[in-house]
């Protein structure tokens, strides 16, 4: 019953909202060096960077929503703290805070807060027409009974009341804290530190044991459940209620009409108002936590910052809770992404930075220059070259590799597509890792495999080489991989 009216609040609060909106928040363009530094520390906002040639940098602010309406956004934009210092050789830009943002933590806050008020002032002809729908789902006794099957894992409840475990009990024996530490990454990122804490706890309390006794208890219910639903037909239930709806379908669709749509409409009308007022007070007094969730999908506002620099200009980024566009060529950046997304069209540079935490990445070319992955579930470059890359429990994607490039990974998967002929060295260091190589047919190379309890191609071996001559003679050009358990298939 509680679903069915919180999904017709969903539907009326957002019928309630509907305009685009958008509204400026700074525009400035002024004369700086061609090798000016602009340093952005930003936060719950999307950044765009674009160079041309210009010695000028041009800077665009502005919030957008297709769900607030434009006094509420108006509201946001009042709160927003920009700072936007600059000199001929220093651009500094600054969001303090993330007050005014329309989170996800707020909008299931107030959602929830003003569904609930909603729910009990559902007009009572909602009430009646709806009962019969869900009458008599609630008598079995083996729905009552589940939570107490649940219960033998001794799960800690999530803040959100879900309980999501996948729990490798053997790797856990085998690896440690290791494997706990990358485990355990996904409770802190959804959740945070306490709960994280909490599951590492449980963890290191749960037993082999409790897996079996948990398995047997849900066979007994399972059991139980099929005989319920099997007696409660028998009993008549399925052809009585298929009677009972078709009664029921006709009698509301006469009653609807009638009673329930004028009603409905009305409290609608007085919902909306409600609704959106609570939002414009509390958009003015909030601290909320940010505008994308864990997926980086936008709520119900967009903050963004659009630059544009000379070519030769040195680019400082910290970014936290945003996306990051790079959408030209930028040289020796020193960029740190947390908590968001980065797209790229070309890193070059020796000197270039790349940190990512939490985030996913995409990078069209990256020539040179180092990538340090954190907790990045989906890292995709097209083509690489001289790269040095340091990645924790993070998987990665490259479709060509080429140059001398070093790649040192735990915890997580990588996939190279396609090694260019053109390559030079690779050198691998893998932990607790799975990675599938192609390997470069028509050239020739010398590939060494040194394993700790790994396998290499399917087998478990200490040490392999493959000395790979099509053309006959000597080669310089090296594949170094060294893995520790992990698992390496190179075909």
């Amino acid at each position: 019953m509680k679903t069915i009216k919180l999904l017709i609040v969903c539907m009326l609060a957002t019928l309630s909202l509907t305009a685009q909106n958008k509204l400026q928040k700074e525009t400035k363009s002024f004369k700086v060096n061609k090798d000016v530094t602009v340093n952005l520390n930003t936060s719950h906002t999307n950044i765009l960077v674009d160079t041309w040639n210009k010695d000028y940098v041009e800077i665009e602010a502005y919030i957008e929503s297709d769900k607030l309406s434009k006094e509420a956004l108006q509201t946001v934009l009042n709160t927003w703290d920009l700072e936007i210092n600059n000199t001929k050789s220093n651009v500094k830009i600054t969001t303090k805070g993330s007050a005014g943002s329309w989170s996800s933590d707020m909008s299931i806050k107030i959602l929830d807060e003003e569904s609930l008020k909603a729910i009990s002032n559902l007009p009572l002809e909602i009430n009646e027409s709806l009962e019969p729908l869900l009458e008599n789902l609630g008598n079995l006794e083996s729905l009552k009974n589940l939570p107490e099957s649940l219960k033998v894992l001794r799960i800690p409840e999530s803040p959100d009341g879900n309980y999501n475990v996948d729990f490798d009990l053997e790797r856990y024996e085998k690896e440690g804290e290791k494997y706990l530490d990358a485990w355990s990454k996904k409770y802190r990122k959804e959740y945070g530190e306490e709960y994280e804490e909490e599951m590492r706890e449980w963890a290191k309390s749960i037993k082999q044991s409790d897996f079996d006794k948990f398995e047997r208890s849900m066979e007994v219910w399972g059991e139980q459940f099929g005989k319920d639903i099997e007696k409660a037909f028998e009993d008549g239930f399925g052809e009585k209620f298929e009677k009972r709806m078709e009664k029921w379908g006709e009698e509301f669709g006469k009653n609807f009409e009638k009673n329930v749509a004028p009603a409905l409409e009305k409290w609608g009308e007085e919902f909306g108002k409600a609704f959106e007022a609570k939002m414009e007070e509390t958009f003015g007094n909030s601290k909320a936590n940010g505008v994308f969730d864990k997926d980086n999908k936008n709520y119900d506002l967009i903050k963004t910052i659009k630059i544009k620099m000379p070519k030769k200009a040195k680019l400082k980024l910290n970014v936290r809770h945003g996306e990051l566009k790079l959408a030209s060529v930028i040289t020796n950046p020193d960029i740190t992404v947390s908590h968001g997304n980065l797209f790229a069209n070309t890193i070059n540079g020796s000197n270039a930075s790349i940190n990512v935490l939490y985030s996913n990445a995409t990078i069209l070319n990256i020539n040179e220059g180092a990538l340090k992955l954190n907790y990045a579930d989906k890292t995709k470059i097209k083509t690489a070259k001289d790269l040095v890359l340091n990645a924790v429990s993070s998987n990665i994607d490259i479709e060509t590799l080429n140059g001398n490039s070093i790649i040192d990974g735990s915890f997580g998967d990588l996939y190279i597509r396609n090694i260019a002929h053109s390559f030079s060295n690779l050198n691998i260091v893998l932990e607790n890792s799975d990675a599938l190589l192609k390997l470069p047919t028509a050239i020739n190379y010398n590939l060494y495999f040194k394993g700790n309890h790994s396998k290499f191609n399917k087998q478990r071996t200490n040490n392999t080489t493959i000395k790979h001559n099509p053309n006959g003679g000597d080669t310089t050009k090296t594949i170094v991989i060294n893995a520790k358990y992990s698992n390496i298939v190179a075909e």
